[in-house]
């Protein structure tokens, strides 16, 4: 909305500034051909005016962009029947298994931020949660040109470095493009694709001459108008396919969390539903620590020992054990990551322990969505054991269930 509201406002101050200067060319007719000073600095301070309202306009799009990937906006399940997107092709420039059952495709523009962003959270996903083969991702083109004239020229160029390098080169580019329109959001695409190509090895004769006579430009149409035809509205947008059948859509940039719940639901399921929750992170945590558990009487549990957080320790989770006896009593020791905890526990039982009897000790962490982390170490105690339970706490990973 923001972005058709731009083009609505730009045209009317258009249509305002217009009886402005045709009134004063009028004027100006019976006295001179040229525009006076005056009326030059106030045509100049016009369009700058004009210029800031646009800048402005598309920070807005930008910030109401990124609160709504951030909230998770939701995400459609795809109707197969009015979605024409091709499966993986033999042209097509694949990260992971092509193998795989399925496939993330999204058409992107190289000028847009936001195909930046999502480009970078499928390619983070692949390395840390799929990593099993069980996706593929595959980028194709859809530039905007009417918001950035010369996107096709920048596809146009990954097209050529593919054709003449690899489909590794592909990747390559693409990356050092969105990091280079990152940093440099001010320049031309001309002059930013420029000095980009000089400044790699995969610039050869072979891709300038493959540029500059536009040899692949038609793998790009082809793939605009795919897209176009199954309803793209904007960039980046994608296409989830589970065994070839299109299982999801993912409209604009979403936050890393919610574009691994779609695909996590599709390889589970086939499918995606809003209200179900798969997928949950991995986190680490290197606190490092011994706890005993023994037993100290027919009713009593003692629990000691001592956690030592790690050099980094803000950026690790927040812990808790939780120490269950049988089905009799528990306990919730609560672990602070950044400071050193000495835990010195009693847990008195009524009744008292039967030989059949055990002690679970797990350790456990709740994080802002209500996930429990579990699995990370848990050990399990027989009563009247001769040897005290010796939990060894040293590089914890784990994986969320909802609890």
């Amino acid at each position: 909305m923001l972005r058709i509201f731009s083009f609505v406002l730009v045209f009317v101050l258009l249509i305002g500034i217009t009886p402005h200067y045709a009134s004063a060319q009028a004027t100006n007719q019976v006295a001179s051909n040229e525009p006076t000073i005056t009326e030059r600095q106030a045509m100049l301070q016009q369009i700058q005016t004009l210029l800031q309202l646009i800048a402005n306009l598309q920070k807005l799009l930008e910030e109401k962009r990124t609160a709504e990937s951030a909230a998770g906006t939701p995400n459609k399940v795809a109707d197969s029947a009015k979605v024409t997107v091709p499966l993986l092709a033999e042209s097509d420039h694949v990260y992971g298994n092509p193998h795989a059952p399925v496939q993330f495709i999204m058409y992107a523009d190289y000028d847009d931020p936001f195909s930046d962003r999502l480009n970078t959270t499928m390619q983070d996903l692949m390395s840390e949660t799929f990593t099993g083969g069980d996706v593929v991702y595959i980028l194709r083109h859809s530039p905007l040109l009417q918001l950035h004239p010369k996107a096709d020229t920048v596809a146009l160029a990954a097209e050529c470095i593919a054709r003449y390098n690899s489909n590794g080169a592909f990747w390559s580019f693409t990356n050092g493009y969105f990091k280079a329109r990152r940093e440099n959001p001010s320049f031309s695409t001309d002059t930013l694709l420029s000095q980009f190509l000089q400044a790699t090895s995969l610039n050869s004769t072979d891709v300038q001459q493959c540029i500059k006579s536009k040899e692949f430009m038609s793998a790009v149409t082809n793939q605009q108008q795919e897209a176009i035809k199954a309803g793209l509205r904007g960039t980046p947008t994608s296409y989830v396919f589970a065994n070839g059948k299109l299982a999801a859509t993912v409209d604009d940039a979403q936050a890393k969390e919610v574009v691994a719940q779609i695909i996590t639901q599709v390889i589970k399921t086939g499918t995606y539903d809003s209200e179900l929750k798969l997928w949950a992170p991995t986190v680490q945590a290197k606190a490092k620590g011994t706890i005993s558990v023994t037993q100290e009487a027919p009713s009593t549990i003692r629990v000691t020992g001592k956690l030592t957080p790690p050099a980094d320790c803000s950026k690790a989770p927040q812990f808790e054990f939780l120490l269950k006896i049988a089905d009799k009593a528990s306990k919730t020791i609560q672990l602070d990551t950044c400071t050193t905890k000495t835990i010195d526990e009693t847990v008195i039982l009524t009744p008292k322990f039967s030989g059949s009897d055990f002690v679970e000790l797990t350790l456990r962490q709740v994080d802002e969505a209500n996930y429990v982390w579990v699995n990370y170490t848990q050990a399990r105690w027989q009563v009247k054991s001769t040897n005290p339970l010796q939990l060894e706490i040293i590089d914890l990973t784990g994986k969320g269930e909802k609890g």
